[in-house]
């Protein structure tokens, strides 16, 4: 930026002192040529400056005008420097724009990337609702096939015999597999703990950002406020600087025009002095007849050729005038382009906030799929550990089934062995009392009867205690599979819960992405609106540069005709200076002939006295000789009255056509320096496009051209002056010869002249003060109008910012009202948002404590059907007591069909471990569950601080209105 900024200082420095240097070489060469005759004429006058007439002054050419002030090209290279940083920042500006472009090609490219992505997820995800729901399906039948066949054998009585072999098979596998199970049971634990470290880690990391969001936005809140209060202070600035550059514009024109006033003035007077000392010339110069007749000739081809140019100029004022027309819509374009600038930068800084924004909304977009992502990684991992635990569920309810049928073989066993012992003893019981009745005095027989009696009720008590164990047993295996069922209700509770949260939670992100998808079409259409005010702007650039290439070609082609017609001004301008140098001479030999006359009136002063004596005698001789010179010099004097008439009038023409002829160059200046200003600025353009070679080599060939146009005048000039000097001496000869024949008649057309003069001296004071009053009224009369003009341009300028404030303010207030409406709308749209987002929560709240009600309502009739089985299970393990105390046992029955206790216990234990473990897994799944829930919790509070960030940031083109 500086760097270009420099060498676009030097351009511009270059530009100006080039045309400094021209408008200095110009201003050089014109008064050379004034300045050579000046000091010849000096050489030749100051010989006697006593015989210096009154008239040599009106010959001499007129001061060169003096140089321009610096104060005047001053704020023009400013402006200029202006125009150019204003050219650069536009660029700049338009750079920038090209680059915004590009970056919403690439995000709308990442959004239909990220939204092709979110497809693929949402049929993903579609698949596994359906094989999860497909899994319910299953798990329900599978269930209610398990709970019919509980129902059907529970405690069932069956007559049967099995091996001791097979329970005991049976039971190692059981052993195995619950090893198995455990060793499962462990890893799952692992990998929950390591879910759980991660889901932590997760949830640390979303404070964080979201900590740090609420500091970026607050950043920005604060950027935006500095960057609106920048930007008032830059309107004002610019608003400043607008009106200085009017005002200055002001004092120029009112400085040119004193200047031109008073210009004609000086001219005026200067004229009005050397038309009397012209006449007065003229009235003297009475006998150079034959010399004027060649200078009336010379200055009617003069007056033709001054006609021609003034016609051209006239063209040329049509040309300046088209220019002028040109200018102001050269203004009008930069005014509208300044305009469209400032619209530019608005979009601008509204795309950037439209980018910062969308890079928000695309980052939590971003975060929100990698959480889907991980929800989505999550839920397959459940779906999978919920598949495994329906197969080892199913593996072990087949175990449990096997167990039971064991169990109930057992049973059926231990009753056989108990009705074979009760028989036994009754038959035993029967032997007794016949023996006691046959043998009542055997008394050793009947104390080892007894004795054996004795032993072999206490085998059938330990039998019916180990009956007992093994009924409490089988009760507590009963208890623990009903727990199990009623664990796995639980879990398939949970499990739905689950599902139906996690579908909620799909259904929110649908809302959510379909919220999005409304953001991102706002940002489409804010996109489309861009692309389209760019493709205006571009259209209006390359308008303005289709306008700024026809003006500069229209431009180069008027300076090439303004420099033609000022080589033409030049050239006529050295030809009115030869002729001013031929009047000169002229006048230098009137000055020599007036010698003459003097010499030869000192001789007619000596002839007077010889003639005095011979006039006597010339009247008496020659009377009639003395009237034919009578009538012959009536007919000189009326000759030069006439000549002195006709000087006359072509001295007024003069004045006139001088007069006109200053008009004109003072019109050309202004003109010129009107189209150097407006050259300028295009120059400046076209300059910094082309190479500084080209720059040299045109001022070479300007240069070269001049040098060959000064050696042409010279040589001009040359020839004139030695025509000039041949025809002198011509001149002299006649006169000598007409000044012999005159001298007889001098003195009395002396007498007659000097009255004739008087005369005419009268007229001609008379004339020039009419024509000084007529003048001085008409110059009263412009200036008055002008005046008039100036004021009624001041009303309607004053009339027109009046209106253009109006319309501003009305504007303003419009805008206003607009906003605030919009606003107004906003904040209603915000709090009906933050409602039905409070009512959800408080429905979702609601929905909650309604499933905790019922799951709590669920656990207390739970409660009361495990005590309801509990007292039942009592009951019949009372009556089985009862029933097993009645009989009696015996103990080869016990030994064969007893069962060892140290299985049932072992199976006991692993039966808690087993339910221990579940426990741990539901209450891991629990904890996920709840983190799940605070997951999406945080995911909806940054959905609702998005939809209120885009509720409260305006929709529509945002404009900064500057009072």
């Amino acid at each position: 930026m500086k760097r270009w900024s420099a060498t676009e200082e030097l351009l511009v420095r270059r530009d100006t002192t080039d045309y400094i240097t021209k408008s200095n070489t110009r201003s050089s060469k014109e008064p050379k040529n004034t300045n050579s005759s000046e000091k010849q004429a000096e050489t030749q006058v100051e010989s006697d400056p006593a015989l210096q007439p009154y008239y040599t002054d009106l010959y001499l050419k007129p001061e060169p005008s003096p140089p321009k002030q610096n104060g005047e090209t001053g704020p023009t290279l400013t402006l200029q420097i202006e125009l150019a940083e204003a050219k650069r920042v536009a660029k700049h500006n338009q750079g920038k724009a090209e680059m915004c472009s590009k970056n919403l090609t690439d995000t709308k490219k990442q959004l239909e990337k990220s939204n092709n992505i979110v497809s693929i997820q949402k049929a993903n995800i579609e698949a596994l609702t359906s094989e999860v729901e497909n899994l319910k399906t299953r798990l329900r039948k599978s269930d209610e096939i398990l709970e019919k066949r509980l129902k059907e054998l529970e405690l069932p009585a069956c007559n049967g015999n099995t091996n001791r072999d097979s329970i005991e098979s049976g039971f190692i596998k059981l052993q195995s597999k619950l090893q198995e199970n455990e060793k499962a049971l462990i890893r799952r634990t692992r990998e929950l703990e390591k879910a759980n470290e991660s889901r932590k880690k997760v949830a640390k990391h979303t404070r964080a950002l979201l900590i740090e969001l609420e500091g970026k936005l607050t950043e920005n809140n604060k950027r935006i406020t500095e960057l609106e209060e920048q930007l008032m202070n830059k309107t004002l600035d610019l608003q400043y600087e607008k009106e200085e550059r009017q005002r200055i514009e002001r004092e120029k024109g009112q400085l040119v025009k004193d200047l031109t006033v008073s210009s004609q003035h000086s001219k005026q007077r200067e004229i009005t002095k050397r038309s009397t000392e012209l006449l007065q010339q003229a009235r003297d110069e009475h006998k150079l007849s034959k010399t004027e007749q060649k200078t009336q000739h010379e200055i009617e081809a003069l007056n033709k050729k001054l006609e021609g140019k003034n016609s051209e100029i006239q063209s040329l004022r049509g040309h300046l005038a088209t220019l002028d027309k040109k200018d102001a819509g050269f203004r009008a374009l930069e005014a509208a382009y300044k305009k469209t600038s400032e619209a530019v930068d608005v979009l601008k800084s509204k795309l950037e906030l439209v980018n910062e924004s969308y890079n928000k909304e695309k980052t939590k977009c971003e975060e929100l799929e990698s959480k889907m992502q991980d929800i989505d990684v999550k839920v397959k991992e459940k779906e999978q550990e919920a598949k495994q635990i329906q197969r080892r569920n199913v593996e072990l309810q087949s175990e449990i089934e096997r167990t039971r049928k064991e169990c109930d073989t057992q049973v059926l066993l231990l009753q056989e062995d108990n009705e074979t012992t009760r028989i036994r003893l009754h038959e035993v019981q029967e032997e007794l009392d016949s023996l006691h009745t046959e043998t009542d005095g055997r008394n050793p027989e009947f104390d080892e009867l007894s004795r054996d009696f004795d032993e072999l009720k206490s085998k059938s008590r330990k039998n019916e205690n180990e009956f007992k164990k093994l009924k409490d047993s089988q009760i507590e295996t009963v208890r623990d599979m009903n727990n199990e069922k009623n664990k796995r209700l639980k879990l398939e509770k949970d499990f739905e819960q689950k599902t139906l949260e996690l579908q909620n939670s799909q259904k929110e992100v649908e809302k959510f992405r379909e919220l999005l998808r409304t953001a991102e079409e706002k940002f489409e259409n804010k996109s489309k609106r861009v692309g389209e005010l760019e493709g205006v702007c571009k259209s209006s650039k390359e308008n303005d540069e289709h306008r700024e290439a026809k003006y500069s070609q229209e431009l180069a082609s008027l300076e090439a005709k303004i420099q033609n017609y000022q080589n033409e001004i030049n050239e006529i301008r050295g030809k009115l200076d030869g002729s001013n140098g031929h009047v000169l001479g002229l006048n230098k030999e009137l000055k020599k002939r007036m010698k003459v006359e003097e010499q030869v009136l000192k001789r007619i002063e000596s002839l007077e006295s010889s003639l005095g004596e011979s006039w006597c005698e010339l009247l008496n001789s020659n009377s009639q000789d003395a009237q034919l010179n009578i009538d012959e010099s009536s007919q000189d004097k009326t000759s030069v009255l006439d000549s002195i008439g006709t000087l006359c009038k072509r001295v007024e023409i003069l004045n006139r056509s001088l007069r006109e002829e200053k008009e004109k160059s003072c019109s050309l200046e202004q003109s010129l320096q009107t189209q150097q200003s407006t050259a300028r600025r295009c120059s400046l353009c076209e300059r910094r496009k082309n190479e500084n070679s080209s720059l040299a080599q045109d001022l070479e060939e300007v240069k070269v051209n001049h040098r060959k146009e000064m050696d042409r005048l010279q040589e001009s000039m040359n020839n004139e002056s030695q025509a000039l000097k041949s025809q002198a001496e011509e001149m002299k000869l006649k006169l000598t010869s007409k000044v012999i024949l005159l001298q007889s008649d001098v003195s009395e057309l002396n007498a007659k002249h000097e009255q004739e003069l008087g005369q005419v001296n009268e007229q001609h004071k008379k004339e020039v003060q009419s024509w000084r009053e007529k003048h001085e009224n008409e110059l009263n009369q412009a200036i008055v109008k002008h005046k008039q003009d100036a004021e009624s341009l001041q009303k309607t300028h004053e009339r027109e910012l009046d209106q253009a404030k109006d319309q501003h303010k009305k504007d303003a207030e419009s805008w206003r009202e607009k906003y605030q409406h919009e606003i107004n709308e906003l904040n209603g749209q915000r709090k009906q948002d933050l409602d039905s987002w409070r009512e959800k929560c408080e429905s979702l709240d609601g929905f909650h404590k309604d499933e905790i009600i019922s799951l709590r309502e669920k656990l207390e009739q739970l409660q009361t059907q495990l005590l309801s089985e509990r007292q039942s299970n009592e009951r019949r393990i009372e009556t089985l007591k009862n029933e097993y105390e009645a009989r009696a046992p015996e103990r080869e029955a016990k030994e064969n069909g007893g069962v060892s206790v140290t299985a049932f216990e072992d199976v006991k234990e692993k039966h808690s471990k087993e339910l221990e473990e579940i426990k741990v897994c539901e209450s891991s799944v629990l904890l996920r569950f709840y983190e799940m829930r605070l997951v999406f919790i945080l995911l909806l509070t940054l959905c609702i601080l998005d939809s209120f960030i885009n509720s409260v940031l305006p929709r529509g083109p945002v404009r900064i209105i500057s009072y």
